[in-house]
């Protein structure tokens, strides 16, 4: 197809109107699966803003590749390749995996994939819940016989990694092939819970572990995936340590490290070790307010919600590393407030004049106008204190979070009242810079003070220059 012809197509599939978006998704991509001779790639990139602004997380015609992925969809992630973690699969080794399955096993792979389609085409769902079942077993049998076979350490496991594209994407193959063996399992989580989980009730623990006694029973070395799964589908991953007491039968948080489902809660907290030091990292707030409250608002959010979901010892296991992160938090907000305190008085260009106190009082230097930049860094990390008060207390730095507060308060304060002086007794050398210095106090007062005192300042310094 001419380059202006695939143009003016995506002009006309741009302009579909949202109610045919996704029938007509739907029949491009029957007629892929039927061998149809239409431009399905170009049609579907073309239509896929569409369906992302439409909330449709994934076109809605199965097929073989898909359904292979249906027992393992809910410990997916997306982004950025990033150490492999047991229970984590990543999106990109979706791809190479199923090309090795269909390398390891080529006919059945093709002769399976051409049932699901007929399947899938004769809308027969009984047949295509059969075939897909048996495409679970198969790809389960051929993976498991690879892996009993080779070690890690081997130089048959190395070349094998190498030949996939890493280790991280065969230790994927690893994760699917054991939730692919309790594939049944993963189907009646799915058909119990509707994700995101919130909250769980008394028939939720049962059924919960009723299925897990008869995992462990069946296939002990696949059972913890019952839980993994389980928690892909919670709103937040934490909350599935409110399970780990229920199926493991006990509330002795040493028992349960000790468990198979040990993995399941260091997981947890291996999350919460990382975001602890990635808020404890130099230029935590270099990409803005946002992200740092984000990430310091997940943390207070998981701590909180951990000590909801288990009563931790604080000499225990998990409590230890709890309290360590909170403490890690709690040290890097405090050298944060202090860095804070220092950026905001160093945004008002000041002169010390005397010795008024420790460090002599700070008086406004009209000599020269704020540096905007700097003004709008300011602001952004008085956003960043104004909006972290309601977390203090539960990431222990309330007592830092007030004296810093306090403490760019009372400059603020101290600053607005000289600069009133200053108006009053404007003169040629510093009235060009006065207003640039009035712009500045007034949103750094209004962030940090208030709006009220902000308004006030203002009012007060126009009073002063019409006098």
């Amino acid at each position: 197809m001419k380059t202006e012809t695939q143009e003016q197509l995506k002009a006309v599939l741009s302009g579909l109107p949202a109610r045919y978006v996704e029938p007509f998704v739907s029949a491009v991509e029957f007629d892929r699966l039927a061998g149809g001779n239409l431009p399905h790639s170009l049609i579907i990139e073309s239509l896929r803003p569409a369906l992302k602004k439409l909330g449709v997380p994934r076109f809605g015609t199965p097929t073989p590749l898909r359904l292979f992925c249906d027992p393992f969809e809910d410990i997916l992630f997306s982004g950025p390749v990033r150490p492999k973690t047991v229970g984590r699969i990543s999106r990109l080794s979706i791809a190479p995996v199923w090309d090795w399955l269909s390398e390891l096993i080529p006919d059945a792979h093709k002769a399976l994939s051409d049932l699901i389609v007929k399947q899938i085409l004769s809308r027969h769902e009984e047949k295509l819940v059969e075939a897909t079942a048996e495409l679970h077993r198969t790809a389960a049998n051929a993976f498991g016989a690879i892996f009993m076979s080779y070690e890690p350490g081997t130089p048959e496991y190395g070349a094998m990694a190498k030949r996939l594209g890493g280790e991280d994407i065969l230790e994927d193959a690893r994760d699917m092939c054991a939730v692919l063996k309790i594939a049944p399992y993963a189907a009646r989580l799915r058909s119990r819970f509707d994700r995101p989980i919130d909250k769980l009730d008394e028939d939720d623990f049962i059924f919960l572990r009723k299925n897990y006694d008869e995992l462990k029973e069946r296939y002990p070395n696949q059972s913890k995936y019952f839980v993994y799964l389980l928690m892909g589908r919670m709103k937040k991953p934490w909350q599935v340590l409110s399970v780990l007491p229920v199926v493991c039968r006990t509330k002795n948080e040493t028992q349960i490290l000790e468990s198979e489902l040990g993995e399941v809660g260091n997981q947890i907290f291996a999350d919460i070790d990382q975001l602890s030091i990635e808020i404890s990292r130099t230029g935590f707030l270099k990409g803005g307010p946002a992200r740092g409250l984000s990430m310091l608002t997940n943390f207070v959010e998981a701590s909180r919600g951990i000590t909801r979901q288990m009563s931790l010892k604080r000499d225990g296991p998990w409590g230890k590393r709890l309290f360590d992160a909170r403490k890690r938090v709690s040290h890097a907000m405090e050298h944060q407030l202090n860095r804070s305190v220092d950026t905001i008085i160093s945004a008002l260009p000041t002169t010390k004049m005397g010795a008024f106190g420790p460090d002599g009082a700070h008086r406004p230097d009209l000599r020269q106008s704020p540096n905007a930049d700097d003004v709008e860094h300011a602001a952004n990390i008085a956003i960043f204190i104004q909006h972290t008060g309601p977390l203090a207390a539960d990431a222990a730095f309330g007592k830092h979070h007030k004296e810093a507060s306090q403490r760019i308060e009372q400059f603020l304060l101290a600053y607005g009242a000289d600069m009133i002086q200053e108006v009053r007794a404007g003169n040629g050398d510093t009235i060009k810079n006065l207003q640039s210095h009035l712009e500045a106090t007034v949103k750094l007062t209004g962030l940090v003070v208030g709006e009220e005192e902000a308004d006030l300042f203002l009012r007060r310094a126009t009073t002063a220059a019409r006098n």
